[in-house]
């Protein structure tokens, strides 16, 4: 058995069996699964608004570009045509704005290389004749679906120098009192005009440089996006991370995803170590492994080497559960029960409290920090190391 087959991964399909047999066992029954498949995205979208789980911080990067003013610009106004002479307009230009004569406009659409059309009621009212310089600037760049709150901004090129985040109504204000461009003093993350249901940060003023920002973020889990997939059979080879489908039809959906082998020759699914109660089945994988990339329809890698050679082989790949084994799953898997009982089942209440008692002792593990007191100073943010650093030696002042 694999060296990792006992790391407590947890799959969708694991939680929607566990829900089932925990709450209504016996009813396998195409509702209760649907009502379990329900109940499980539930607490995958409750628990972690529950608390700011430790797991879900992250630290990301986000490159700005430099601002654009070569060439120059016409405007009619009755088509709100902006062309552009000597130089093109960037691809995404629809994410940028417009600085002519020290104002902001906003873009609508690019027509071609040389031609954008300005949105309508944020436009010049006359004419713009040709020859007329301008300042074309991005200020707000769309940020990953799983970030789900921006802590604090740095910049990577001036180590220490934190930026301000301030309210958006302060990013609008200011996008519109500056009139160039420069390094960006303050953020603000809210919604992406661009995007529904996205959240972009928003720089103010306007960078005028490409700078790397980095900024530490509380997340999402990962998007659930595959139940169960096991057509085909698979391949493997002892110290490689590749794995080779037979009749398989792999998509990026599969990415992120635990995926469990049976033996060699075994083309039957493999269950999780606690077998399929329904099924009254019980294969126990040979091996298990996170799906890191599908490089085809029948090739994917793996996050860690496979460490048995497997050839005919059955196997499934259902989307894992992105929570912290120790602390979060116990308290996860009792979530599931509570949603799934709501559904006029028996035993609603008591199963809510034993979901809140596990969320307790949950939250309780999720302190990383043993502070038994006499502790020394500790600078609490990189403006804060700045601080504390002979600027003489190589500190660099915010």
């Amino acid at each position: 058995m694999s060296l990792t087959s006992n790391t407590p991964y947890l799959s969708l399909w694991d939680a929607i069996d566990y829900t089932l047999d925990q709450v209504v066992a016996g009813d396998y029954s195409p509702r209760s699964r649907r009502l379990a498949l329900q109940a499980v995205r539930d607490a995958y979208t409750e628990l972690p608004m529950r608390r700011n789980w430790r797991y879900y911080y992250r630290s990301l990067t986000l490159n700005t570009v430099a601002s654009q003013t070569s060439g120059t610009i016409a405007y009619t106004a009755s088509t709100r045509t902006m062309t552009l002479t000597s130089s093109t307009w960037p691809s995404d230009v629809i994410k940028y704005g417009l600085y002519i004569n020290g104002v902001r406009y906003a873009i609508q659409s690019r027509t071609s290389s040389t031609v954008i059309i300005l949105r309508d009621g944020d436009c010049p009212t006359a004419d713009i004749a040709s020859g007329t310089s301008y300042t074309l600037t991005r200020d707000t760049y769309e940020m990953p679906d799983y970030v789900r709150e921006v802590l604090y901004v740095h910049d990577v090129n001036a180590p220490g120098r934190m930026l301000t985040c301030v309210e958006p109504s302060d990013i609008l204000q200011e996008q519109r009192v500056m009139r160039t461009t420069s390094q960006p003093l303050m953020y603000a993350a809210y919604r992406s005009e661009l995007n529904a249901g996205s959240i972009a940060m928003h720089f103010a003023p306007s960078p005028g440089t490409a700078r790397a920002y980095q900024y530490h973020a509380l997340c999402w889990p990962l998007p659930l996006k595959t139940m169960e997939y096991s057509v085909g059979t698979v391949a493997t080879t002892s110290a490689s991370s590749t794995v080779t489908g037979t009749s398989t039809v792999w998509t990026s959906d599969h990415e992120g995803a635990v995926i469990r082998f049976s033996k060699t020759g075994d083309t039957s699914i493999p269950t999780d170590l606690q077998g399929e109660i329904d099924k009254n089945r019980l294969n126990p994988y040979a091996m298990q492994r996170i799906v890191r990339s599908v490089e085809s329809t029948t090739s994917l890698t793996l996050e860690q080497d496979a460490d048995a050679t497997l050839s005919g082989s059955g196997y499934r790949i259902s989307s894992r559960i992105d929570i912290e084994p120790g602390a979060m799953r116990n308290a996860f898997l009792r979530c599931c029960e509570a949603r799934f009982a709501t559904q006029d089942r028996k035993g609603a209440q008591e199963r809510e409290a034993r979901y809140e008692r596990a969320l307790m002792f949950a939250m309780a593990a999720d302190q990383r920090i043993d502070d038994k007191g006499g502790r020394s100073y500790y600078p609490s943010s990189l403006a804060g190391i700045a601080s504390s650093v002979d600027l003489v030696t190589g500190g660099v002042q915010p």
